[in-house]
């Protein structure tokens, strides 16, 4: 049997088909300096006959740039994670940037496993994983910082952030629950490694301090749903019930929903109120009609891109941080009367 090597189709190939120089036919792909519309017609004819495709990599290095983008997240099966990655590669693609999406364990700080997945420069890096290190993630962005999603840097890392003001969506949910009558809560922390878990509890502590509403009981889980379960078992056996609970994120919360629903027989909202974290939106269908603090895709995603457009423009050595709200959703099944 006899193996017939295929000839390799190049941009040399591309332009003596369609009649054209070489750097036509470069810029024709790049989008860099002028060419006319026949000239590009002509290109994307020949390449398409050929089956020619253009290394975006080895043009990108030629050019001492990158266009690939990683988006580095936890593995945890997180329902919001799946839709903010989702929405955040369609829109870097939709600028003109390659996503990349790495997924690491939720103890990994990314020390190795960034140096084995990452042997390429990428233009920056989103890190939304907790456990991901800045310092892990620097010397991978070579042309633009690292945008920090977690708050696992120090203050001496050049790093770009994109923050949640918790503060403002938390302090509307204890209004809330204040201006309904509600007069006791537990709280459900999300995993303590992570950012969430201390800024999401001081902002809770924070609030309650100029409210009358008291904090019977708190308990850890780590954004799962059977965390939830497990965590208000653990909650209801100590006992007495509250007025409301709090959980760190909404799956957590539904755990919470079901198992005091379908195990303990009691009425959500009538006599537990019942409130989430993150606004997914599983979060709105009125199996749970959950109550929830909102952050929003679309604000963060924008905040991400106006940070790479500063970069691009020249932003200097200054650090970029971007602040993202988020809201109270007090929904209630009457909704869906």
């Amino acid at each position: 049997m006899h193996i017939v090597a295929m000839q390799k189709v190049n941009a040399k190939k591309v332009a003596e088909l369609a009649g054209v120089s070489r750097s036509a036919v470069s810029r024709s792909f790049s989008g860099n300096g002028r060419v006319s519309a026949e000239t590009r017609a002509k290109v994307f004819a020949a390449s398409e006959q050929l089956g020619y495709r253009p290394n975006g990599l080895a043009s990108s290095l030629a050019r001492q740039t990158s266009d690939i983008v990683a988006l580095i997240n936890g593995d945890a099966p997180d329902f919001r994670e799946v839709f903010f990655v989702q929405n955040l590669s369609r829109a870097l693609f939709n600028a003109g940037m390659t996503p990349l999406m790495l997924s690491v364990r939720n103890d990994d700080s990314g020390a190795e496993t960034l140096s084995q997945f990452l042997r390429f420069p990428l233009l920056t890096a989103v890190v939304s994983a907790d456990s991901i290190e800045a310092r892990h993630v620097i010397p991978h962005c070579p042309y633009a910082p690292p945008i920090m999603l977690n708050e696992n840097y120090s203050r001496d890392d050049e790093v770009d952030a994109v923050r949640l003001d918790e503060v403002k969506g938390i302090g509307e949910m204890v209004a809330h629950l204040e201006a309904t009558g509600r007069k006791t809560l537990w709280f459900i922390a999300g995993r303590q490694t992570t950012s969430a878990y201390s800024s999401r509890k001081m902002a809770l502590l924070e609030a309650l301090a100029r409210s009358d509403l008291r904090l019977l009981d708190s308990e850890v889980g780590d954004f799962f749903y059977d965390s939830g379960t497990a965590a208000f078992e653990r909650l209801y056996q100590r006992g007495p019930l509250p007025d409301a609970i709090f959980c760190a994120n909404d799956l957590m919360a539904m755990g919470v929903m079901d198992t005091a629903r379908f195990k303990y027989g009691l009425r959500v909202p009538e006599d537990l109120y019942v409130v989430g974290f993150d606004d997914i939106p599983q979060s709105s269908w009125p199996t749970y009609a959950l109550p929830s603090i909102q952050q929003r895709d679309a604000d963060i995603i924008n905040a991400i891109l106006e940070i790479l457009t500063e970069r691009k423009e020249g932003a200097g050595d200054q650090r970029l941080s971007k602040m993202v709200p988020t809201r109270f959703v007090p929904r209630t099944k009457a909704e869906f009367a």
